[in-house]
């Protein structure tokens, strides 16, 4: 499926004042575990493609996104997904029928986490409004997500507007760059050699 979103990083004091002004789904927040795959050189990573495995709500989910189009905060991409019933240590490629991965090697090895706590809006026709706060190698951040059905853009600028969103200029890397760029910051990538896992 074609997945099309606008991504805002925030600072915590603007994440705090949209936390207290928008009225969020019942139910509290949402834990994401999201865990990470790619080859020791990041050959996924340098080809705008995330393998990814997200844990919510007692389930996995293996999930491949490639990137088709970014202008500014607007993130277009492909996603597959289907449900896994254990965490893998390594997954074999080969095995996948992903066209986005045919290029890539043929193992990649899990990484490290990021772990998520979603606060969503899904008040507004053909929108969802994902306030998250992530946690990940030693960092944390704050992000605005507002995902939009085809036909939607036009209101999804407005409910940006409305709320006071639109003019941020932060950047609007999603979760995976920032894994991977923080990863990279601590030498933790590129050698050649399979990348253990980073402990938590």
């Amino acid at each position: 499926m074609i997945e099309s979103e606008y991504k805002f990083l925030l600072d915590e004091s603007t994440f705090d004042n949209l936390l207290k002004n928008l009225e969020l789904d019942e139910g509290g927040p949402i834990l994401q575990l999201n865990y990470y795959y790619d080859s020791s050189n990041l050959d996924l990573f340098r080809r705008n493609i995330t393998f990814r495995i997200r844990q919510k709500s007692g389930c996995l989910k293996e999930e491949v996104k490639s990137l088709i189009n970014k202008s500014g905060h607007l993130n277009v991409k492909k996603e597959f997904e289907r449900t896994i019933d254990r965490l893998p240590l390594a997954v074999d490629l080969s095995v996948h029928s992903y066209p986005e991965l045919v290029s890539v090697g043929e193992v990649v090895f899990l990484l490290g986490m990021l772990v998520t706590e979603r606060y969503t809006n899904t008040k507004f026709p053909g929108l969802t409004i994902c306030l998250d706060r992530s946690q990940y190698l030693g960092l944390v951040d704050y992000e605005l997500e507002v995902e939009f059905d085809e036909g939607y853009h036009d209101d999804c600028m407005r409910i940006l507007s409305k709320i006071g969103i639109a003019h941020v200029k932060k950047g609007s890397l999603g979760k995976n760059a920032r894994f991977m760029h923080a990863l990279k910051d601590l030498g933790l990538h590129g050698s050649g050699k399979y990348t253990p896992m980073v402990a938590y």
